[in-house]
C-alpha cells in the first residue's frame, strides 16, 4: 500500500510539473471575507475595501497606518452642527438693527458700526472654517496637532525663595 501511495504521489507531481503547475485562473481565484453592516459574514472574489474605513472596519481589526484617515463620526456631527449655529448667527448678525455684547462681568453694551463689522467679519470667517467641505478633516488635524505639541512641551518648573 504504501509503494501505491507513493505512485500516486508521483504522478500527482509528475502531472503538475508537465502540465506547468496551476491556471492563472485558479491561481487568481480567492475569496474575500468582509462583515457587512447588519452584522452577517459575507464571502466574495473581490475585496471590497477601496471605501474609506468605517467603524465596522476598525472593529475588524483593520487599523489605517495613518490616525487622520478616518474622522470620528462625533467630531463630524459637532463641526456640522458648528457650521449651522455660524450661518446662523451670521444672518442673525446681519438682520439686526442693533447688536448687543456682553462683557465678563455680564453688562450688555451695544456695538459701535466699526465693531458691528468686526463682528461679522469674525462670524464669515467661523462659516468659511466650518462648512468647508473638508472642515472635519481640518480641524480633526489641527486637535491632533495641538494635542501632540501638548505632549512634548516641557513644563516648566517655577522655583519660588521665600524667606531671607
Amino acid at each position: 500500500m504504501v509503494i501505491a501511495d507513493r505512485r500516486r504521489l508521483a504522478v500527482a507531481l509528475l502531472t503538475l510539473v508537465v502540465g506547468g503547475g496551476l491556471s492563472p485562473a485558479v491561481l487568481g481565484a480567492g475569496a474575500f471575507k468582509r462583515v457587512a453592516p447588519d452584522g452577517s459574514v459575507q464571502y466574495d472574489d473581490q475585496h471590497r475595501f477601496d471605501h474609506r474605513l468605517t467603524r465596522d472596519d476598525l472593529n475588524g481589526r483593520q487599523v489605517p497606518a495613518s490616525p487622520d484617515a478616518t474622522i470620528p463620526e462625533a467630531f463630524s456631527a459637532a463641526v456640522a452642527t458648528d457650521c449651522q449655529l455660524a450661518r446662523e448667527r451670521v444672518d442673525v448678525n446681519r438682520s439686526a438693527s442693533v447688536v448687543y455684547r456682553r462683557d465678563r462681568t455680564g453688562k450688555s453694551h451695544r456695538l459701535s458700526p466699526r465693531q458691528r463689522q468686526l463682528e461679522l467679519a469674525a462670524l464669515e470667517r467661523a462659516v468659511t472654517r466650518n462648512c468647508a467641505p473638508d472642515a472635519a478633516e481640518v480641524l480633526y488635524r489641527e486637535l491632533r496637532a495641538e494635542r501632540e505639541r501638548q505632549q512634548q512641551k516641557p513644563r516648566q518648573i517655577v522655583v519660588e525663595q521665600r524667606g531671607p
